[in-house]
């Protein structure tokens, strides 16, 4: 079994963005998921959602958390088990203004 640790990192937007699909024949583990509200002035929100394809669900790990401006949150409780195809996704209430960062173990 090979384990690869990686990281993903994008500037939120209004509409839905896959930030991360587990690859096919790996389960990935996430770690992290750190969102970081850049704006000086301005607060927004984070909405963040898991999709399981095999289920053909999709879930909220986070809805509309209202991050004040230069403030930072861990989003995820916990570790977050994804198996092959599944996905993590997620849109803010204002484009560019938060950053989200994943910390990831692909386990192949």
């Amino acid at each position: 079994m090979a384990e690869t640790f990686k990281h993903y990192q994008t500037a939120l937007t209004t509409s839905n963005t896959t930030i991360y699909t587990c690859p096919s024949a790996t389960t990935a583990i996430i770690f992290m998921a750190q969102a970081a509200n850049k704006d000086i002035t301005q607060s927004s929100s984070i909405t963040c959602v898991v999709s399981d394809a095999s289920a053909g669900t999709t879930r909220y790990i986070a809805r509309d958390i209202v991050m004040p401006s230069r403030t930072s949150v861990n989003i995820l409780g916990g570790k977050l088990v994804l198996e092959a195809t599944d996905s993590l996704s997620a849109n803010s209430a204002s484009n560019s203004t938060i950053d989200l960062i994943l910390s990831v173990l692909e386990i192949s």
